[in-house]
């Protein structure tokens, strides 16, 4: 008899390398191109903002790069409203994506921790009641790939809420950096507002270190 939770995951695994490999090898990412989004949303008048959450919900299930759409949202919709387009549809998006993970591969990695990971275990069982500060840790630092956080934080025993909060609170800072990037395209050239941009990207980046140092001191919440 074929064990429902190892299959629940093959069904898991199965789904993420066929995305992965559709938008490699398909035209499934030609069609989420910058040029005709730009289009399409400046065509779609009023509808534009819902038609791009859409866009951006999709373009993170389907783990595509998101950040070229981040920059997008700035020249379509300036700083405030381009950042709170893309704050709703990756929130959405990736809260799609965990409960994916969480209906299919929850079970069968719990399982697998519990009987020979044990050490990997203490951590997954900090993960129910540390999830929110953990969740904000790794968002806000950009040393992990959103796209791959959102299935595999969906494999712990992080709650819902404290991923929905982390996730949403934790990509604000970096989200506006990259969205602000965007709206300097739609303006004349000014080296101290791109000076501006690359600071805030160093300043973000300077956080890799404390992250390394973080994990030598073996921090229990992470």
């Amino acid at each position: 008899m074929i064990n429902k939770k190892n299959l629940k995951f093959g069904l898991l695994i199965i789904i993420i390398i066929s995305l992965i490999l559709i938008s490699i090898y398909t035209p499934v990412g030609d069609n989420f191109s910058i040029e005709k989004v730009n289009l399409l949303i400046k065509n779609s008048g009023s509808f534009g903002i819902l038609i791009f959450i859409a866009i951006y919900i999709l373009v993170t299930v389907l783990m595509l790069p998101g950040t070229p759409f981040t920059i997008l949202a700035g020249a379509l919709f300036g700083t405030f409203f381009g950042t709170l387009w893309v704050v709703i549809g990756a929130t959405i998006g990736a809260s799609i994506a965990f409960f994916i993970a969480k209906w299919l591969g929850h079970d069968f990695c719990h399982n697998l921790l519990k009987d020979k990971f044990t050490k990997l275990m203490s951590y997954n069982e900090q993960m129910e009641h540390k999830g929110l500060i953990v969740t904000l840790f790794l968002r806000f630092i950009p040393l992990f790939p959103f796209n791959g956080l959102n299935f595999g934080l969906g494999l712990t025993k992080l709650k819902f809420k404290d991923y929905f909060l982390g996730t949403l609170i934790g990509i604000i800072p970096g989200t506006t950096i990259f969205v602000y990037s965007g709206t300097l395209l739609t303006q004349d050239f000014d080296p101290l507002k791109i000076l501006f941009v690359v600071v805030l990207i160093i300043i973000l980046m300077s956080l890799v270190p404390i992250y390394n140092w973080h994990k030598k001191r073996k921090m229990k919440v992470l």
